[in-house]
């Protein structure tokens, strides 16, 4: 034999060999063609589609329920003064450090409030306390802690609470 005979015949042996599939394998490419396309779609969906769901599996609160509460309201007042006439229209001067009032139950706390009265033209009551309590409905102004009652005709009374209707 030739030597080109020998190069052939050595060729020859590495023609491509057919394997044979077997039934399970190509049933497993075929559930992979189909179900990789699906499932990627669905998820692709759910990227796009993942507000909108979250929105129907938690709904967003009512228009009601964004109102705020109801506020308690209150006025701060920094060496408030207040002038007004009693029942028999005699004057009253009422001044404090500072105030707190509150709307909801028509009450004002005061600190280190300082009440003049005028009894008569020689007459008049002076009541000074660390702390006070106006309440707007009873119109009764109370002094608590350290209240001192000073008169023109120089009484001097000290008490720990007063009430002034």
């Amino acid at each position: 034999m030739t030597t080109t005979q020998n190069k052939f015949r050595d060729l020859s042996s590495f023609t491509r060999k057919s394997r044979t599939l077997d039934d399970s394998y190509s049933f497993y490419i075929k559930v992979i063609k189909r179900v990789f396309p699906i499932t990627s779609l669905i998820l692709v969906g759910l990227v796009f589609l993942w507000p909108y769901i979250g929105d129907l599996l938690n709904p967003s609160p009512k228009v009601k329920n964004l109102l705020p509460p109801k506020l308690a309201v209150e006025n701060y007042l920094i060496e408030p003064s207040f002038t007004t006439t009693d029942a028999q229209n005699r004057p009253v001067d009422i001044k404090a450090d500072y105030a707190i009032q509150s709307f909801e139950d028509k009450t004002a706390q005061l600190s280190r409030p300082d009440t003049h009265f005028q009894i008569d033209p020689t007459t008049s009551v002076s009541i000074h306390s660390k702390n006070g309590f106006f309440d707007e409905k009873n119109n009764q102004l109370s002094y608590q802690d350290a209240v001192v009652l000073k008169t023109s005709n120089g009484y001097n009374i000290e008490t720990d609470e007063a009430i002034v209707t």
